[in-house]
């Protein structure tokens, strides 16, 4: 499964360790974001890089089956990213307690999880059936359910 982790500049180095442990466990992570190597706004980071950045996010979390939202620390980027993926109908989980609360994180699919080892703990046991169904926007996959009978 492809999976866009969203988070502040703050926590790259951090969220780089969670994304080795998320590819050991078979899925593959699409935030290359976690690899620029300086935040947004230092002075190395130019206008140009920036025009670069933004639609390279964008195509990643478009690409994604899965939509995670680190909550630790501000950060208007990973609240503009997750707007995309609820225009793009991903799955979205949230990871800890919220910076700022945020009425969007209503279209989480599930409650938050408290921390990164339930979300490992998660992803282990996940079936997601077949992948034209791990591709399926929200509200396709709800709509399967409620076809199914499922709650």
């Amino acid at each position: 499964m492809k999976i866009y982790i969203a988070g502040s500049m703050t926590d790259q180095e951090y969220l780089r360790i969670i994304r080795q442990r998320i590819n050991l466990l078979g899925h593959e992570v699409t935030a290359s974001w976690l690899d620029a190597g300086f935040a947004y706004g230092d002075r190395r980071c130019t206008a140009s890089h920036m025009k670069h950045e933004a639609p390279r996010d964008v195509a990643e979390i478009h690409a994604a089956d899965l939509f995670i939202l680190n909550r630790r620390h501000r950060s208007a980027g990973k609240m503009t990213e997750l707007g995309m993926a609820i225009a793009f109908e991903k799955r979205i989980w949230l990871v800890g307690p919220p910076a700022i609360p945020n009425v969007f994180y209503g279209y989480a699919e599930r409650p938050a999880f408290p921390n990164w080892c339930s979300v490992f703990e998660t992803l282990e046991k996940i079936s997601l059936g077949s992948p034209a169904e791990q591709r399926a926007p929200r509200s396709t996959r709800q709509k399967n359910a409620i076809e199914a009978g499922a709650t």
